[in-house]
């Protein structure tokens, strides 16, 4: 009986890359650091939509706020997760469809705090927010360009984000193209 169950064991750890694609790499074995997280189903029957969560040996825990339509969505912005030295920042679907508009935020405390207002109409759009954040000496706070009401239309102001709370500050100046908001921070399209 204890081999039956090391057996079946053994196994579902073997199809765990097969059902899940990791942080760093489509296999385990690609990467010689492979990150914690991968893009599984929601609703745990195979199809869609799916969601980020943390994976540790057979235990799959879910990373609330996180939700895409297509596994495609997931895995890029799951490969597009930018570590700092206060919290790992991605974008997700805004309205928890698993569809555009998405918003940026950060995984904390196994959850995905969203930033106020940090809104894109395309998920290629607020990743490059999140790259294009540009940190505080001391990492704990950061400043980028997005949409001042939440649309992810203009008017554009520069934003503000605690990187320990998620909180939000939005600038006194506005923008009619985020280009514009862009280049008065010093980012170059």
């Amino acid at each position: 009986m204890k081999n039956r169950i090391w057996i079946v064991i053994l196994g579902m750890l073997s199809q765990v890359p097969s059902q899940a694609q990791w942080l760093g790499g489509e296999d385990p074995g690609a990467s010689a650091t492979p990150g914690p997280y991968a893009c599984v189903p929601a609703h745990r029957d195979g199809r869609n939509p799916y969601t980020l969560a943390l994976l540790s040996g057979i235990q799959t825990t879910f990373i609330p706020g996180t939700s895409y339509q297509r596994m495609e969505d997931c895995t890029q912005a799951m490969d597009a997760v930018r570590n700092t030295p206060s919290n790992p920042l991605l974008c997700t679907s805004r309205d928890r469809d698993g569809r555009g508009p998405w918003i940026l935020g950060m995984i904390q405390n196994g959850r995905h705090v969203r930033f106020d207002r940090a809104v894109s109409t395309s998920l290629g759009a607020c990743i490059k927010m999140s790259q294009d954040l540009i940190l505080s000496e001391d990492a704990k706070t950061g400043i980028y360009c997005s949409s001042k009401n939440g649309s992810g239309l203009g008017p554009y102001s520069i934003m503000g984000v605690d990187l320990e709370t998620g909180q939000v500050q939005i600038g006194g100046s506005y923008f009619s193209e985020l280009s514009k908001c862009n280049r008065n921070l010093g980012i170059i399209q």
